[in-house]
């Protein structure tokens, strides 16, 4: 049940601007807010994406962003093969900064459009622990809702 509202609210906390259109040149601007409670963690990250939009349904593009992510507890849970349990730790915030390159489905074409988005690409992180890695290949699924702000 945590998992399902953690979800939801990561989903609702995804707010994505935009300029739509029905095909050609698209820019957009995403913030995102995505509480951890297993490990403690909070990420906080803007991205900036260009692409083309092929019809008002697909977008595909690529992108660069920027995400914090802050360790608030002064323990963190380690779930290694080698190890289980807990390790004592300083509060901190690592910088990671994402290359990649991202597909959109939005469902309705209406002022408030929900969507589905995948991004595949790589992350260079800040951490100094050989324990973090916080650089390396990633995919990331997401949902959210497109605020459209042009008039008319």
């Amino acid at each position: 049940m945590k998992k399902q509202i953690l979800v939801l609210a990561i989903v609702m906390l995804t707010c994505s601007f935009s300029y739509a259109q029905n095909r050609g040149y698209e820019k957009s601007i995403s913030v995102g807010v995505a509480p951890d409670e297993f490990y403690s963690e909070t990420f906080t990250s803007f991205k900036f994406t260009n692409g083309f939009r092929f019809n008002k349904h697909i977008f595909l593009g690529g992108g660069i962003g920027l995400t914090a992510a802050t360790y608030s507890d002064d323990y963190i849970r380690i779930d290694s093969p080698n190890q289980f349990g807990y390790e004592e730790v300083e509060p901190s915030t690592q910088i990671i900064v994402p290359v990649f390159g991202t597909f959109k489905a939005n469902i309705t074409k209406t002022k408030v459009s929900p969507f589905f988005m995948c991004d595949l690409g790589y992350m260079f992180g800040s951490a100094s622990d050989d324990d973090i890695k916080t650089s390396g290949v990633f995919i990331y699924r997401s949902g959210g809702c497109d605020l459209n702000l042009k008039d008319g």
